[in-house]
């Protein structure tokens, strides 16, 4: 079976998935449902009003944007599949933070 790698990333201007070869993908092309997708879209949506127009975001609200992400990656896998491995990556911190491997997130 033939693996297709996702990372979940907030980067602002991307979409929230990204595909390790062809950069983020849009949305409508991932076959999830539309609620994950809107889960997906205003969990993005939230990156550039923490970050834009002050300092950086604290200690904590930086934990609480990747627990969110790291959630939307456990909804994500669980539609998709195991054929597809998902990986998420804090923008923030600016390194991969877990991983899915065989339903379970483990630490990277």
């Amino acid at each position: 079976m033939k693996h297709r790698y996702l990372t979940i990333d907030g980067e602002l201007g991307g979409t929230g998935v990204r595909d390790e070869f062809k950069g983020f993908i849009e949305l409508d092309k991932i076959p999830l449902s539309n609620g994950l997708k809107k889960q997906i879209t205003e969990w993005v949506d939230q990156y550039p009003s923490s970050v834009i127009g002050r300092n950086l975001p604290s200690n904590n609200e930086i934990s609480q944007y990747d627990i969110k992400g790291i959630e939307l990656m456990r909804l994500i896998s669980i539609e998709l599949g195991p054929e597809y491995k998902l990986r998420y990556y804090s923008d923030l911190k600016c390194k991969e933070l877990k991983e899915i491997k065989g339903g379970t997130i483990i630490e990277l």
